[in-house]
Protein backbone atom coordinates (compact mmCIF):
# COMPACT_ATOMS: atom_id res chain seq x y z
CA UNK A 1 0.00 0.00 0.00
CA UNK A 2 1.41 3.12 -0.93
CA UNK A 3 -0.40 6.26 -0.48
CA UNK A 4 0.03 10.27 -2.29
CA UNK A 5 -0.98 13.64 -0.52
CA UNK A 6 -0.61 17.19 -0.92
CA UNK A 7 2.47 17.91 2.05
CA UNK A 8 3.98 17.02 4.83
CA UNK A 9 0.82 17.83 7.38
CA UNK A 10 -1.66 15.29 5.72
CA UNK A 11 1.22 13.15 5.61
CA UNK A 12 1.71 12.86 8.79
CA UNK A 13 -1.59 12.38 9.80
CA UNK A 14 -1.88 9.79 7.63
CA UNK A 15 1.66 7.85 9.45
CA UNK A 16 -0.11 8.64 12.52
CA UNK A 17 -4.01 7.23 11.69
CA UNK A 18 -2.84 3.63 11.24
CA UNK A 19 -3.84 3.30 8.28
CA UNK A 20 -1.33 0.39 6.80
CA UNK A 21 1.36 1.99 3.91
CA UNK A 22 4.36 4.18 2.82
CA UNK A 23 3.21 8.53 2.69
CA UNK A 24 4.55 9.90 -0.12
CA UNK A 25 3.84 14.39 0.23
CA UNK A 26 4.01 15.75 -3.09
CA UNK A 27 5.36 19.19 -1.98
CA UNK A 28 4.45 21.36 -4.62
CA UNK A 29 3.19 24.73 -5.30
CA UNK A 30 2.34 24.66 -8.61
CA UNK A 31 0.03 27.71 -8.89
CA UNK A 32 3.12 29.50 -8.19
CA UNK A 33 6.32 29.46 -10.65
CA UNK A 34 6.89 28.16 -13.87
CA UNK A 35 5.38 25.05 -15.08
CA UNK A 36 6.16 24.87 -19.12
CA UNK A 37 5.52 21.53 -21.24
CA UNK A 38 8.69 20.00 -20.77
CA UNK A 39 10.29 16.51 -20.38
CA UNK A 40 9.96 15.64 -16.78
CA UNK A 41 13.10 15.85 -16.13
CA UNK A 42 13.56 19.38 -17.88
CA UNK A 43 10.55 20.02 -16.10
CA UNK A 44 11.51 19.01 -12.16
CA UNK A 45 15.20 21.41 -12.50
CA UNK A 46 12.93 24.48 -13.62
CA UNK A 47 10.60 23.58 -10.72
CA UNK A 48 14.14 23.27 -8.36
CA UNK A 49 15.50 26.50 -9.27
CA UNK A 50 11.65 28.42 -8.77
CA UNK A 51 11.29 26.67 -5.22
CA UNK A 52 14.79 27.24 -4.10
CA UNK A 53 14.41 31.21 -5.33
CA UNK A 54 11.01 30.68 -2.89
CA UNK A 55 11.86 29.16 0.07
CA UNK A 56 15.81 30.32 0.14
CA UNK A 57 17.08 25.98 0.28
CA UNK A 58 19.70 24.96 -1.70
CA UNK A 59 18.67 24.09 -5.28
CA UNK A 60 20.62 20.75 -5.54
CA UNK A 61 18.73 19.22 -2.24
CA UNK A 62 15.11 20.79 -4.19
CA UNK A 63 16.05 18.81 -7.52
CA UNK A 64 17.46 16.03 -5.48
CA UNK A 65 14.14 15.27 -3.64
CA UNK A 66 11.77 15.84 -6.42
CA UNK A 67 13.71 13.16 -8.33
CA UNK A 68 13.60 10.75 -5.06
CA UNK A 69 9.88 11.65 -5.16
CA UNK A 70 9.24 11.04 -8.79
CA UNK A 71 11.12 7.48 -8.57
CA UNK A 72 8.98 6.23 -5.13
CA UNK A 73 6.03 7.10 -6.89
CA UNK A 74 6.93 5.41 -10.20
CA UNK A 75 8.32 2.52 -8.53
CA UNK A 76 4.90 2.10 -6.22
CA UNK A 77 2.30 2.64 -8.92
CA UNK A 78 3.86 -0.63 -11.26
CA UNK A 79 4.18 -2.44 -7.85
CA UNK A 80 1.81 -1.63 -4.96
CA UNK A 81 -1.63 -0.59 -4.61
CA UNK A 82 -1.38 3.47 -5.13
CA UNK A 83 -4.44 5.83 -3.02
CA UNK A 84 -4.30 9.21 -3.41
CA UNK A 85 -5.47 12.01 -1.23
CA UNK A 86 -6.29 15.18 -1.57
CA UNK A 87 -8.77 17.88 -1.08
CA UNK A 88 -10.86 20.63 -3.55
CA UNK A 89 -8.72 23.53 -3.82
CA UNK A 90 -5.90 24.80 -6.09
CA UNK A 91 -3.61 23.68 -4.75
CA UNK A 92 -4.17 19.94 -4.39
CA UNK A 93 -6.41 20.17 -7.23
CA UNK A 94 -3.17 21.24 -9.60
CA UNK A 95 -1.16 18.29 -8.10
CA UNK A 96 -3.48 15.90 -8.67
CA UNK A 97 -3.62 16.51 -12.17
CA UNK A 98 0.16 16.10 -12.91
CA UNK A 99 -0.25 12.90 -11.08
CA UNK A 100 -3.07 11.74 -12.82
CA UNK A 101 -1.31 12.58 -16.27
CA UNK A 102 2.07 10.95 -14.84
CA UNK A 103 0.24 7.43 -14.15
CA UNK A 104 -1.34 8.00 -17.92
CA UNK A 105 2.43 8.63 -19.26
CA UNK A 106 4.06 5.72 -17.67
CA UNK A 107 1.21 3.70 -19.53
CA UNK A 108 0.24 2.09 -15.28
CA UNK A 109 -2.74 -0.29 -15.07
CA UNK A 110 -5.69 1.95 -12.99
CA UNK A 111 -7.02 -1.35 -11.40
CA UNK A 112 -4.77 -0.61 -8.16
CA UNK A 113 -5.18 3.29 -8.39
CA UNK A 114 -7.49 4.47 -6.17
CA UNK A 115 -8.63 8.44 -5.21
CA UNK A 116 -9.91 9.92 -2.22
CA UNK A 117 -10.84 13.48 -2.70
CA UNK A 118 -13.01 15.72 -0.32
CA UNK A 119 -13.97 19.20 -0.25
CA UNK A 120 -15.68 19.02 3.33
CA UNK A 121 -15.85 16.93 6.52
CA UNK A 122 -18.74 16.29 9.28
CA UNK A 123 -16.11 17.48 11.89
CA UNK A 124 -15.10 20.69 10.08
CA UNK A 125 -17.59 23.57 9.72
CA UNK A 126 -15.49 25.30 7.37
CA UNK A 127 -13.56 22.06 5.80
CA UNK A 128 -9.77 24.05 4.75
CA UNK A 129 -8.14 20.72 3.90
CA UNK A 130 -6.61 17.51 5.38
CA UNK A 131 -4.07 19.20 6.99
CA UNK A 132 -7.13 20.25 9.61
CA UNK A 133 -8.47 16.76 10.52
CA UNK A 134 -7.21 14.61 13.15
CA UNK A 135 -5.84 10.84 12.75
CA UNK A 136 -8.98 9.14 13.98
CA UNK A 137 -10.70 10.76 10.88
CA UNK A 138 -8.62 8.64 8.00
CA UNK A 139 -10.02 5.57 8.22
CA UNK A 140 -12.71 5.80 7.14
CA UNK A 141 -11.77 7.89 3.97
CA UNK A 142 -9.27 5.25 3.32
CA UNK A 143 -12.64 3.06 3.37
CA UNK A 144 -14.31 5.54 0.89
CA UNK A 145 -11.43 5.28 -1.57
CA UNK A 146 -12.64 4.45 -5.10
CA UNK A 147 -11.00 3.24 -8.44
CA UNK A 148 -9.65 6.04 -10.69
CA UNK A 149 -11.63 6.19 -13.86
CA UNK A 150 -9.98 6.29 -17.36
CA UNK A 151 -12.61 9.39 -17.71
CA UNK A 152 -10.97 10.95 -14.85
CA UNK A 153 -7.21 10.32 -15.97
CA UNK A 154 -8.58 11.58 -19.56
CA UNK A 155 -9.38 14.71 -18.30
CA UNK A 156 -6.69 15.19 -16.07
CA UNK A 157 -4.26 15.08 -18.88
CA UNK A 158 -6.27 17.54 -21.18
CA UNK A 159 -6.43 19.65 -18.31
CA UNK A 160 -2.36 19.30 -17.29
CA UNK A 161 -1.98 20.08 -20.85
CA UNK A 162 -3.75 23.27 -21.25
CA UNK A 163 -2.49 24.40 -17.66
CA UNK A 164 0.84 23.90 -18.94
CA UNK A 165 0.07 25.95 -22.20
CA UNK A 166 1.62 28.91 -23.01
CA UNK A 167 -1.76 30.01 -24.48
CA UNK A 168 -4.68 30.51 -21.56
CA UNK A 169 -7.58 30.40 -23.62
CA UNK A 170 -7.32 26.60 -23.70
CA UNK A 171 -7.72 26.58 -19.73
CA UNK A 172 -10.33 29.07 -20.29
CA UNK A 173 -12.30 27.48 -22.89
CA UNK A 174 -12.10 24.07 -20.81
CA UNK A 175 -14.17 25.35 -18.03
CA UNK A 176 -16.98 26.19 -20.34
CA UNK A 177 -17.40 22.03 -20.24
CA UNK A 178 -18.78 20.19 -16.97
CA UNK A 179 -16.26 18.02 -14.78
CA UNK A 180 -18.25 15.60 -13.26
CA UNK A 181 -15.52 13.05 -12.50
CA UNK A 182 -13.31 15.80 -10.55
CA UNK A 183 -16.21 17.90 -9.59
CA UNK A 184 -13.88 20.33 -7.70
CA UNK A 185 -11.76 20.94 -10.70
CA UNK A 186 -13.38 23.56 -12.60
CA UNK A 187 -13.71 25.94 -9.61
CA UNK A 188 -10.44 25.37 -8.85
CA UNK A 189 -8.92 26.06 -12.38
CA UNK A 190 -11.45 28.94 -12.44
CA UNK A 191 -9.84 30.40 -9.09
CA UNK A 192 -5.96 30.24 -11.06
CA UNK A 193 -7.30 32.23 -13.78
CA UNK A 194 -8.46 35.23 -11.73
CA UNK A 195 -5.11 35.10 -10.58
CA UNK A 196 -4.37 36.93 -13.78
CA UNK A 197 -3.74 40.58 -13.52
CA UNK A 198 -7.71 42.19 -13.48
CA UNK A 199 -8.61 44.35 -16.10
CA UNK A 200 -9.62 46.80 -12.99
CA UNK A 201 -6.25 47.82 -11.40
CA UNK A 202 -3.74 45.14 -12.81
CA UNK A 203 -3.65 42.77 -9.85
CA UNK A 204 -4.44 39.25 -9.16
CA UNK A 205 -7.89 38.46 -6.96
CA UNK A 206 -5.51 37.77 -3.92
CA UNK A 207 -3.79 41.03 -4.12
CA UNK A 208 -7.27 42.64 -4.34
CA UNK A 209 -8.54 40.92 -1.65
CA UNK A 210 -5.49 42.53 0.63
CA UNK A 211 -5.71 46.19 -0.62
CA UNK A 212 -9.32 45.63 0.69
CA UNK A 213 -8.67 44.54 3.98
CA UNK A 214 -6.08 47.53 4.42
CA UNK A 215 -8.44 49.65 3.24
CA UNK A 216 -10.70 48.56 6.09
CA UNK A 217 -7.75 49.02 8.47
CA UNK A 218 -6.20 45.22 9.15
CA UNK A 219 -2.74 45.63 8.48
CA UNK A 220 -0.62 42.86 10.14
CA UNK A 221 0.98 40.79 8.17
CA UNK A 222 -1.04 37.62 10.01
CA UNK A 223 -4.44 39.18 10.13
CA UNK A 224 -4.13 40.13 6.16
CA UNK A 225 -3.25 36.01 5.69
CA UNK A 226 -6.26 35.36 7.75
CA UNK A 227 -8.21 38.07 6.24
CA UNK A 228 -7.59 36.72 2.41
CA UNK A 229 -8.41 32.60 3.90
CA UNK A 230 -11.60 34.05 4.62
CA UNK A 231 -12.34 35.74 1.51
CA UNK A 232 -11.55 31.88 -0.48
CA UNK A 233 -14.52 29.75 -1.42
CA UNK A 234 -11.49 26.74 -1.39
CA UNK A 235 -8.30 28.46 0.35
CA UNK A 236 -5.35 27.30 -0.90
CA UNK A 237 -2.23 29.37 -0.17
CA UNK A 238 0.35 28.99 2.38
CA UNK A 239 1.64 31.86 4.55
CA UNK A 240 5.22 31.73 2.78
CA UNK A 241 3.60 32.15 -0.69
CA UNK A 242 1.38 35.45 0.09
CA UNK A 243 4.61 36.92 2.12
CA UNK A 244 6.49 37.40 -1.27
CA UNK A 245 2.96 38.38 -2.43
CA UNK A 246 2.92 41.32 0.60
CA UNK A 247 6.70 42.05 -0.62
CA UNK A 248 5.82 42.22 -4.64
CA UNK A 249 3.68 44.53 -3.51
CA UNK A 250 6.00 46.99 -1.43
CA UNK A 251 8.30 47.17 -5.14
CA UNK A 252 8.80 49.02 -8.05
CA UNK A 253 8.66 52.60 -9.33
CA UNK A 254 5.28 52.85 -7.80
CA UNK A 255 4.51 50.48 -4.76
CA UNK A 256 1.06 49.82 -3.66
CA UNK A 257 1.95 48.92 -0.30
CA UNK A 258 4.57 50.47 2.14
CA UNK A 259 5.98 48.15 4.89
CA UNK A 260 5.86 50.08 8.24
CA UNK A 261 8.46 47.22 10.11
CA UNK A 262 12.09 46.45 9.38
CA UNK A 263 12.90 42.74 8.66
CA UNK A 264 11.68 39.97 5.89
CA UNK A 265 8.18 40.33 5.44
CA UNK A 266 6.37 37.74 8.21
CA UNK A 267 3.49 37.26 10.17
CA UNK A 268 4.73 40.48 12.61
CA UNK A 269 5.06 42.51 9.49
CA UNK A 270 2.91 46.00 9.62
CA UNK A 271 1.72 46.97 6.66
CA UNK A 272 0.13 50.26 4.77
CA UNK A 273 -1.61 51.11 1.77
CA UNK A 274 0.32 54.03 -0.36
CA UNK A 275 -1.70 56.72 -2.84
CA UNK A 276 -0.61 54.58 -5.49
CA UNK A 277 -2.08 51.39 -3.75
CA UNK A 278 -5.53 53.51 -2.81
CA UNK A 279 -6.17 54.10 -6.35
CA UNK A 280 -5.92 50.74 -7.59
CA UNK A 281 -7.85 49.41 -4.63
CA UNK A 282 -10.41 52.13 -5.85
CA UNK A 283 -10.53 50.92 -9.41
CA UNK A 284 -8.99 54.58 -10.68
CA UNK A 285 -4.70 53.39 -11.25
CA UNK A 286 -3.39 50.24 -12.98
CA UNK A 287 -0.39 48.41 -11.55
CA UNK A 288 1.03 47.17 -14.59
CA UNK A 289 1.46 50.32 -16.33
CA UNK A 290 3.06 51.53 -13.30
CA UNK A 291 5.46 48.91 -12.57
CA UNK A 292 5.36 46.30 -14.84
CA UNK A 293 4.83 42.52 -14.62
CA UNK A 294 7.36 39.27 -14.35
CA UNK A 295 5.03 36.52 -13.56
CA UNK A 296 4.23 32.90 -14.65
CA UNK A 297 1.22 30.82 -14.38
CA UNK A 298 1.53 27.45 -15.25
CA UNK A 299 2.80 28.15 -19.03
CA UNK A 300 2.06 30.88 -19.39
CA UNK A 301 4.99 33.89 -18.70
CA UNK A 302 4.10 37.64 -18.92
CA UNK A 303 6.23 40.50 -18.83
CA UNK A 304 7.05 43.69 -19.89
CA UNK A 305 4.95 47.10 -19.37
CA UNK A 306 1.56 44.97 -20.50
CA UNK A 307 -0.17 42.43 -19.83
CA UNK A 308 -1.87 40.28 -22.79
CA UNK A 309 -4.18 38.46 -20.99
CA UNK A 310 -6.45 39.46 -18.33
CA UNK A 311 -9.02 38.27 -15.92
CA UNK A 312 -12.30 40.53 -15.99
CA UNK A 313 -14.30 40.32 -12.80
CA UNK A 314 -16.95 41.62 -14.27
CA UNK A 315 -18.01 39.11 -16.76
CA UNK A 316 -15.71 36.54 -15.53
CA UNK A 317 -13.74 35.66 -18.15
CA UNK A 318 -10.12 36.09 -19.11
CA UNK A 319 -9.50 38.74 -22.12
CA UNK A 320 -6.83 38.93 -24.33
CA UNK A 321 -5.52 42.63 -25.16
CA UNK A 322 -3.67 42.37 -28.39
Amino acid sequence: MFHVTNGDSAAALIEASGVPGEVLPWRDVLHEGPVPVLPDAALRRVRATYLAALSGHSEPVILRSLEERDQRFEKAIENEEVVLWFEHDLYDQLQLLQILDRIARLGASLSGVRLICIGDHPTQARFEGLGNLEPVDFPELFEQRERVSPEQVALAQAAWQAFCSNEPMHLALSLRQETPSLPFLAPALRRHLEQYPSTRGGVRRTDHTTLDALAQGVERGRDLFQFQSRAEEAPFLGDLVFWTYLDQLTRGPRPLLCQRTTGPMSADSILGLTQDGKRVQSGEGDAIAWNGIDRWWGGVHQTGDRARWRWDRQRAQLVEDR
